[in-house]
């Protein structure tokens, strides 16, 4: 692990906005992450309302996405 990123907000909404304005302003050069997977998955209405599951993401894999 590189770095942790931790956002907070007055509700989840705000710290998921918070966290996705960090993630995107803030660019790794030189290793290969999973940064842009992870402002995806932020954007996701399952992230939002707290519903995201390891077989959501395994979901996604077995499709492409």
């Amino acid at each position: 692990m590189i770095a942790k990123v931790i956002a907070h907000g007055r509700d989840r909404a705000e710290a998921a906005a918070r966290l996705s304005a960090a993630l995107r302003a803030n660019p790794l050069f030189g290793v290969t992450t999973n940064r842009d997977f992870l402002i995806d998955l932020i954007g996701t209405d399952e992230f939002r309302t707290g519903a995201v599951t390891t077989g959501m993401i395994d979901g996604w894999a077995a499709e492409g996405t």
